[in-house]
């Protein structure tokens, strides 16, 4: 639940996702987030990024994604952050091929799906737990879950040196709070 809480507190912070996002970018954040209810073929589960809370299209172009994540970073995020240019790169090119009927619960995706791209100057930004980054990535991953590969903890440090990685407001105490009053309420809470 902490993870959810997280994802909505960084989608509304004017600091860390700017201004409210265009249906385009919630259609195309939605697709990747979950592809199953769209079913389009050539899509599989792949692409699938639970960890994306915003995309940023700007003249056509995906420029940039968030994505957040509360705890220590490890190998599925890495796998994430490592491949969400490849995987929006893919999934442009089957939008393209994919008929219009296909894309009916997906209008905007299908009105623009022809002139979308993915420029070369697209990045990541990375929101964490304020208090969880102080300037060194070391600090954000989890070393042990990479102790039989040094080479993709290397890699990881490489790649989240190329993130804007940003501080929620909010502490992971804070965090943790906000969870635990949430549960005590819903148990609380007459059926």
């Amino acid at each position: 639940m902490i993870w959810n809480l997280f994802d909505q507190l960084v989608i509304h912070d004017p600091a860390i996702c700017g201004n409210e996002e265009t249906p385009l970018e919630k259609e195309i954040q939605a697709l990747v987030k979950n592809p199953d209810p769209y079913a389009i073929p050539g899509i599989s589960r792949d692409i699938r990024n639970a960890n994306l809370v915003q995309v940023k299209v700007e003249d056509q172009q995906i420029v940039r994604v968030v994505m957040a994540k509360a705890g220590r970073l490890g190998r599925p995020i890495y796998e994430k952050i490592r491949n969400v240019g490849n995987t929006l790169a893919d999934l442009l090119e089957i939008l393209k091929e994919t008929p219009e009927e296909q894309l009916q619960n997906l209008p905007a995706i299908a009105a623009r799906k022809k002139t979308l791209t993915l420029p070369s100057y697209f990045h990541v930004v990375l929101a964490v737990p304020r208090g969880a980054y102080d300037d060194d990535a070391i600090n954000l991953i989890n070393r042990h879950e990479f102790r039989h590969q040094p080479g993709e903890y290397m890699q990881f440090l490489d790649i989240l040196g190329n993130c804007n990685i940003m501080e929620s407001p909010f502490s992971r105490k804070e965090l943790d709070e906000m969870t635990s009053c949430t549960i005590e309420t819903l148990k609380n809470y007459p059926i």
